[in-house]
C-alpha cells in the first residue's frame, strides 16, 4: 500500500523516475484499486504529454511538469493547486 492511499493530501507531486517503483507503477496500482480524485502533478524528464496520462485522469493526474524545473515554476504550480485549500 502506498502512502497516497493512507492519507488525504492537498497535492501529490509524483516523479515518474523513482528508484523502487516508477510513477507509472504507482498510477497503475492506484487505478487498479479504484483510487479516485486525487490531485496529482507528474514530474518527468521525458517527452510525455498530457494525452499520455489521460487514462489516469480519474485517479487525479492534473498536469505534467517537465524536468528540470526551476523553483519559481514549481512554486507557481504548487500555489495554483493549493490556492483554494488554505
Amino acid at each position: 500500500m502506498f502512502e497516497i492511499q493512507k492519507r488525504e493530501y492537498d497535492l501529490i507531486l509524483l516523479d515518474i523516475a523513482m528508484p523502487e517503483y516508477t510513477g507509472l507503477d504507482i498510477l497503475s496500482q492506484l487505478k487498479k484499486q479504484g483510487v479516485r480524485y486525487k490531485t496529482i502533478v507528474i514530474l518527468t524528464a521525458s517527452c510525455s504529454k498530457m494525452e499520455d496520462f489521460k487514462e489516469y485522469s480519474e485517479v487525479g493526474v492534473r498536469e505534467i511538469v517537465k524536468k528540470p524545473v526551476g523553483l519559481d515554476r514549481l512554486d507557481n504550480v504548487v500555489k495554483s493547486y493549493l490556492m483554494n485549500v488554505i
